[in-house]
């Protein structure tokens, strides 16, 4: 199998992982072999669509309710992250992500609008005794998965009254608690066995997708 196969079983498994962590119903995984670009691409559905950005009070009246954007913000970056920890543990089977990112070179690597100009970004993970740099391809948080961040952190800009800071402060915080949960020993073998399992049911075409059996091999 493919390097770059693996790295995409990951990239997906690590989506349907904080979509369930967050409390969605993951309708289908798929890996798939993209013939126009030449290259391993994906796919995560899941049922009820995105977390709504408003709430309603014991009065009834709306409220903007951030969890929205930054869980939409965190499953985007989701693929991201768990390809890049796949990469560190194959230097170290003990590398966990750092608590010293460098966040807001995060967030302006994030925010571009032109990604194939963008260098790669170094994911920081700690080892024995040491920080392992793993450089994120700006392709491992393209297409959709930069589309619906940048969605997300333009819906909040569009609105006065909720400060853009407010709304990193808020994706830092979470992203620290994603980073958390893939660390956790059960959510990396679900993440492993879930990436197998995609990888195992590839056909002749270069596709392999899981709908059937999902719930078990998300734990």
């Amino acid at each position: 199998m493919s390097q770059e196969l693996r790295e995409a079983a990951y990239h997906e498994a690590g989506h349907a992982l904080l979509m369930r962590h967050f409390g969605s119903q993951v309708e289908s995984v798929e890996v798939l072999w993209n013939e126009s670009e030449l290259r391993w691409d994906g796919n995560t559905k899941r049922s009820g669509g995105s977390t709504p950005l408003y709430g309603t009070d014991e009065n009834g009246r709306q409220y903007v309710d951030l969890d929205g954007p930054l869980q939409e913000s965190t499953i985007a970056l989701a693929g991201c992250l768990s390809q890049t920890k796949f990469l560190a543990r194959l230097e170290d089977a003990k590398a966990v992500f750092s608590k010293e990112q460098e966040w807001s070179a995060l967030f302006e690597w994030m925010n571009d609008e032109q990604p194939e100009q963008l260098q790669p970004y170094p994911i920081r993970f700690q080892t024995q005794g040491a920080v392992l740099s793993i450089e994120a391809h700006p392709r491992s948080f393209g297409g959709q998965d930069r589309t619906v961040f940048l969605k997300q952190r333009n819906t909040i800009k569009g609105i006065l009254i909720v400060p853009l800071g407010s709304f990193y402060d808020g994706l830092q915080e979470m992203l620290v608690d994603a980073m958390q949960f893939l660390d956790e020993p059960q959510t990396w073998s679900s993440i492993s066995a879930l990436s197998n399992a995609l990888i195992d049911g590839c056909d002749k075409d270069g596709r392999g997708k899981i709908s059937d059996g999902l719930d078990a091999l998300l734990g």
